[in-house]
């Protein structure tokens, strides 16, 4: 009797997730199904612009769009705030929105491969964000408010124009995992001892970092693995 209540108790639950949650790789299938949707993947599909109707997904979590032909951002993706992974990866994107900040359960962010040279200000605002990934823009600074993103555990700055890590970046309470990698013209004389307590994994190939940095490095951060 015991195993047959808790085999139901377990069918219940993986039904009602079929019932009220699905993931979706097509717009109109997704149109269709609005309250049904939590995953939604419309990779490669040539979208330059979303429809207005995107604002019926009220329970979306997870919003992938890379390898699209989008330039600007979607301000439909702003009325999706139970969203907490968004990718736009390999688009055209030269912006983000201030009020990207809206998206306040966003805890994964991978926007690289676009055209970017600035964040916002307010993306700091997104206090769940734990991963954000930036590679393959051409950014050379962030705002000086970065450090209060202190969930932030991973964060990729690869192929980018930095040619002194952002003291924001050093103060990051949480990160674990930083990628530099490919910013040819990176030097990190600014670190001292007590910048990033937690990490632990540091990429610098293609950087300028010199010998003696190596060794300040090994002693500042002596936790970390470094590769090169």
């Amino acid at each position: 009797m015991k195993a047959f209540f808790c085999c139901s108790i377990l069918c219940f639950f993986v039904l009602n997730s079929i019932s009220f949650g699905q993931t979706f790789n097509s717009l109109a299938s997704a149109l269709a199904q609005p309250e049904k949707v939590v995953v939604l993947n419309l990779s490669g599909k040539n979208i330059s612009a979303l429809p207005q109707a995107f604002s019926q997904f009220t329970k979306l979590q997870t919003l992938i769009l890379n390898d699209n032909e989008i330039s600007e951002f979607p301000s439909q993706i702003l009325s999706c705030t139970n969203l907490k992974v968004l990718q736009l990866t390999g688009n055209k994107i030269k912006q983000l929105p201030k009020e990207i900040a809206v998206l306040q359960n966003l805890e994964e962010l991978e926007i690289g491969f676009n055209e970017l040279s600035v964040l916002p200000e307010e993306i700091t605002a997104i206090k769940k964000l734990s991963k954000l990934n930036l590679t393959h823009n051409s950014f050379s600074s962030l705002p000086e408010s970065f450090a209060q993103l202190s969930q932030l555990t991973i964060l990729d700055l690869s192929y980018n124009l930095f040619a002194a890590l952002p003291n924001a970046v050093l103060q990051l309470p949480n990160l674990k995992t930083l990628d530099v990698t490919y910013n040819k013209e990176l030097k990190l004389n600014n670190i001292k001892a007590g910048n990033l307590p937690m990490l632990k994994l540091l990429q610098l190939k293609g950087t300028a970092i010199s010998d003696s940095e190596t060794l300040k490095l090994n002693y500042v951060i002596p936790d970390c693995l470094l590769v090169f």
